[in-house]
């Protein structure tokens, strides 16, 4: 009498099939928008490695199975994954080092364990193109995104990237994304990583800091080079922590911002009694309870287009008072992912228990104004700083 087969491991096989060959048409189209829409050489020999690649490894077991022309069809795949291997290996070759140089412009510091991703996709793929990407991408899933707007901003980002590559402080900086794509896959992504910008100064010159947290999607290089303006302009150092995909909400941040802070009290060049707290978009919620946490520490506290929360603005606002701190808010009237009426309704909140607080509404201006106006928010950004924190008659 026959045994009875048994279902179990042929559903597994399936199972495992249909998973590969999905997760291999998704890489396989992505792969191919990216070549398609890619700027740099190092993203478009990535892609080809995926596009040559992929097709290899999910035809295998097909090959491997067929009773007819197996050995042509393995021969084929073993073509295609060699040329995609080259490929690879010369987007590897490509990937950029985080600079070390304790005298470059610019730096990638870790304060933990971590390292910097050299090889890691992230990497390989360099920011300008991730962006061009996620252009293509995001609006599908962003109601706040429609096609014109998605065109001004996609041009914005090329635009500031092209600037970056001729300044070699920028230019020869690795990209610290990858550590914030791993939030989204579940995985460690809190490595202490932060970049630091020190303009021009005088040997043994002691300089005040900018502290910057990054809106959402992770720390972006493009917003170094947007305060790089005040930097330079006002002798500002900017010191901008990363912290996964943005979500300062979270319990870990505030632990985060305090790393950061102790790493600045120990730099020579650093002064860490002239701090300024600012932060972009989902950072506000990070710049809000920080101004809170540590309210001794900050001689202002600025919100660029930023999320207020509301519920928690009136404590926010007697402890900036208690302290004398002022508050800048900076936003656009046409910002439709932050609306101006939400921000106006936040800032007669904090008003109504704290004085200083000043409120810069760009005409025509939205969420992604600090990228089309970088020059004009740090002037007035540097304005304020003088009105306000450096000018003798400010209150102690």
């Amino acid at each position: 009498m026959d045994t009875p087969r048994r279902p179990l491991p042929r559903l597994i096989a399936l199972s495992a099939l249909a998973t590969l060959l999905f997760v291999g048409a998704c890489l396989w189209c992505s792969a191919s928008l990216l070549l398609a829409v890619a700027l740099t050489r190092a993203a478009k020999l990535t892609a080809i490695a995926f596009i040559l690649g992929v097709p290899a490894i999910c035809g295998a077991p097909f090959a491997w199975g067929a009773r007819r022309g197996r050995e042509p069809a393995l021969a084929v795949l073993g073509v295609l994954l060699a040329l995609g291997g080259l490929a690879w290996g010369g987007a590897r070759h490509m990937a950029l080092e985080a600079t070390a140089d304790p005298d470059a412009a610019l730096r990638s510091v870790y304060l933990g364990e971590g390292a910097h991703l050299q090889h890691g996709l992230a990497n390989l793929v360099p920011e300008v193109d991730q962006f061009t990407l996620g252009s293509y991408l995001v609006p599908w899933v962003d109601p706040f995104l429609d096609g014109e707007q998605t065109l001004r901003v996609r041009s914005l980002f090329q635009e500031i990237y092209g600037q970056m590559d001729d300044d070699p402080a920028f230019a020869t900086m690795g990209s610290a994304m990858g550590h914030s794509y791993r939030e989204l896959f579940g995985r460690s992504w809190d490595v202490g990583h932060v970049y630091v910008y020190t303009p021009a100064h005088e040997p043994g010159e002691r300089l005040p800091v900018l502290v910057f947290l990054h809106g959402w999607g992770g720390p972006f290089q493009g917003y170094q080079w947007a305060l790089k303006h005040l930097a330079d302009a006002q002798g500002y150092a900017v010191v901008s922590p990363s912290f996964g995909m943005g979500w300062w909400r979270q319990d870990a941040a505030m632990p985060t911002i305090e790393r950061a802070l102790a790493w600045i009290d120990a730099q020579p060049e650093l002064d860490g009694e002239r701090l300024i707290l600012s932060g972009l978009s989902n950072g506000g919620p990070g710049v809000g309870r920080a101004a809170r946490a540590f309210p001794d520490r900050w001689q202002g506290v600025v919100f660029l287009s930023a999320v207020l929360e509301q519920d928690r603005l009136i404590g926010l606002g007697e402890s900036l008072a208690a302290h004398d701190t002022p508050v800048l808010v900076i936003t656009g009237d046409a910002e439709r992912r932050i609306p101006l009426g939400y921000t106006e309704a936040g800032v007669r909140q904090l008003r109504t228990v704290h004085e200083r607080v000043e409120l810069q509404v760009y005409p025509g201006e939205d969420h992604f104004l600090l990228f089309s106006q970088p020059e004009a928010v740090m002037r007035d950004l540097g304005d304020w700083v003088e009105r306000e924190i450096s000018s003798p008659d400010t209150p102690s």
